[in-house]
């Protein structure tokens, strides 16, 4: 998965707490209820601009990793953010995370597809395909936030840099 985002002059002002800028998510659960539990590999930025991937395994613990970079950095210019997801009920699923073409996480061996702890009665939302989302969410009573986004791109592999329609 991949997608440029312009942001704004201001964007880390505009965050209370944490916006979500999008990612790859698998939702399961009781047939009443699919969206009870998720696993998720997204990008998030928190209130101090750092750009995270917030990682929410198979047991609902969730983690950041900082990818080193803060968005008040990327102010009026393109960013571009990709992930990858392989979704494994036997210990070879990976996610990993780029920030303008650098690699900055990988996690590999992971256990990380909801069919691995399904009990009886619970489905996985949409089957064997994980959810892609680019958004802007942020808790409820957050400031007006936006930002632009261009050229998102779905793909069995990482998209290259040169892959680009938007216009400076």
């Amino acid at each position: 998965m991949s997608w440029w985002i312009w942001f704004p002059t201001g964007f880390k002002d505009m965050v209370n707490q944490w916006a979500n800028l999008g990612g790859i998510t698998e939702n399961w659960g009781p047939s009443d209820d699919s969206y009870i539990y998720q696993t998720t590999w997204r990008f998030m930025v928190t209130s101090s601009g750092s750009i995270i991937i917030l990682h929410r395994e198979l047991d609902t613990s969730s983690h950041g990793h900082s990818s080193g970079q803060y968005v008040q950095n990327y102010y009026e210019e393109w960013v571009h953010l990709q992930l990858y997801a392989r979704f494994s009920t036997n210990g070879t699923g990976i996610y990993r995370a780029w920030f303008n073409n650098n690699l900055f996480i990988e996690e590999t061996n992971l256990t990380n597809d909801p069919a691995a702890v399904l009990q009886p009665g619970e489905t996985k939302v949409n089957g064997d395909a994980p959810t892609m989302e680019v958004q802007l969410y942020t808790e409820t009573d957050n400031n007006e936030i936006w930002f632009y986004v261009d050229d998102i791109v779905a793909a069995t592999e990482k998209v290259q840099e040169t892959y680009e329609v938007h216009d400076e």
